[in-house]
């Protein structure tokens, strides 16, 4: 079966980090729904397509090992084993707040085991992690010496998860450049590109469309009219776009 890392708890990350998005895009949908004179259901519901579009791909991200972008591509299978393990006792939150725990001088130490379960004695917590990834550690350790067995579990984790958090972010800023539509109409589309860039748009579900209005529209965000030491409007959409070319031509 896939894995569902973090499945009960990364949607409130999801959400938060969609959220102005989102906002952005019910706004939107109804200012063409008001100015368009077609019907709602014309226009689909662009916040929820965004918010399931963002967390279908962080969590394929998370999950899907097939792919050769995911999240754990570049672990060997002892340290991937390893963090999915750990990864298992985490909430995402936790996933989140690791490394800060780990610059706290209060929790620095057992920072792991705080995320977890702090009420699990130590050489209970991490002598199961240790005897479950012996494979992961070059030398056997007596479960006995339980705070130099803690002190190994803790460095290795926190090594290994550095990466996977540098991978993560590198993953979300990706994510926020993400295309904002998905239409399924040319009609639509159309009203879309009154708006917003062509590197908005997802032609999914219009391929054929593709080349047809990549080939047509005007470069207009590198028009020579436009370099900033030449306008000071700040340009946000197609109309102020072509309102700032009839300002500079004397036209408006």
């Amino acid at each position: 079966m896939p894995r569902e890392m973090f499945k009960n708890t990364i949607s409130k990350f999801i959400y938060a980090k969609t959220k102005t998005i989102c906002d952005e895009l019910w706004d939107f949908r109804a200012k063409l729904i008001n100015e368009e004179n077609l019907p709602t259901s014309f226009f689909p519901r662009y916040d929820m397509e965004y918010i399931g579009n963002y967390g279908r791909k962080l969590e394929q991200w998370l999950n899907d090992d097939s792919r050769n972008d995911g999240a754990f591509v570049s672990f060997s299978a002892d340290e991937k084993k390893f963090l999915l393990d750990v990864y298992d006792k985490l909430t995402f939150g936790g996933f989140l707040s690791f490394n800060d725990y780990k610059e706290n001088e209060d929790y620095a130490e057992r920072a792991l085991k705080w995320l977890t379960d702090y009420t699990v004695a130590d050489e209970i917590f991490y002598k199961k992690l240790y005897e479950n990834n012996k494979a992961l550690f070059e030398k056997d350790v007596s479960p006995e010496v339980t705070c130099y067995l803690a002190d190994l579990i803790e460095a290795k984790f926190h090594t290994l998860h550095k990466k996977v958090f540098a991978l993560f972010e590198a993953k979300i800023k990706d994510l926020d450049e993400m295309e904002l539509f998905q239409p399924t109409k040319e009609e639509e589309l159309k009203l879309i590109l009154k708006h917003y860039p062509l590197s908005k748009i997802d032609f999914c579900f219009l391929p054929e469309l593709k080349d047809k209005y990549e080939t047509k529209e005007p470069n207009l965000f590198n028009d020579e009219e436009l370099k900033p030491s030449k306008q000071s409007i700040e340009i946000k959409s197609y109309d102020e776009i072509m309102e700032a070319k009839l300002r500079k031509r004397g036209k408006f």
